[in-house]
């Protein structure tokens, strides 16, 4: 929850900064708990999968989209002190527009 969170927060900022409006952001995040090097357990994947609405006359672009993604992993400090692996898949749409396409990433 806490990585979901931090990477929501910063996905929120870096979108409002270029102008978009994001209506709703679910997460539907999970992790792997698994025996370590050592016996004990940690979470070795974690997996996120936001779905973002956006609002308004303006729609990220999938390259923009994607980019919001990756900037906010590299900003998000609970990302950048864990090292389990993370997964995510995202997808987006528009509300309003007759056609809701909607655009799946994936990075592994």
């Amino acid at each position: 929850a806490a990585r979901s969170g931090c990477r929501m927060l910063s996905f929120l900022a870096f979108a409002a900064k270029e102008g978009f409006v994001v209506d709703t952001y679910r997460d539907d995040a999970e992790g792997v708990l698994a025996r370590d090097a050592s016996g004990g357990s940690s979470i070795s994947v974690v997996g996120l999968r936001p779905r973002i609405t956006f609002a308004g006359g303006r729609r990220p672009t999938p390259a923009e989209f994607e980019a919001f993604h990756h900037e906010s992993h590299e900003s998000c400090f609970i990302a950048r002190s864990v090292e389990s692996e993370v997964r995510w898949v995202a997808a987006f749409q528009r509300r309003g527009q007759a056609d809701r396409k909607s655009v799946i990433l994936m990075h592994e």
